[in-house]
């Protein structure tokens, strides 16, 4: 489920963010570079993901793996979605 409301408190400058509007719009997927970037988060740190649509289906994936994930969207419709290893997962 992709919460968009009532901003975690767990979320913090990002220690990894993957701009990948560019990659999606060349018709990419950018699912390995996510799914790499959230294995490598250490603990309490948040990887960033920047599209211009909410990735419901990577999200759906990164939560059934252990991560915990918010999205917000700016005025310019410019997506970030955030992740961050959920409490006792490795």
């Amino acid at each position: 489920m992709v919460t968009t409301s009532g901003r975690p408190n767990w979320i913090v400058e990002p220690s990894q963010t993957l701009d990948a509007r560019v990659m999606l719009g060349q018709g990419a997927h950018p699912m390995p570079q996510v799914m790499q970037g959230l294995a490598d988060l250490g603990p309490d740190e948040v990887f960033l993901l920047v599209t211009p649509f909410v990735p419901a289906p990577l999200v759906a994936m990164a939560e059934g793996k252990g991560y915990a994930a918010w999205t917000d969207t700016d005025a310019d419709g410019v997506v970030m979605t955030y992740f961050v290893r959920r409490q006792g997962q490795n």
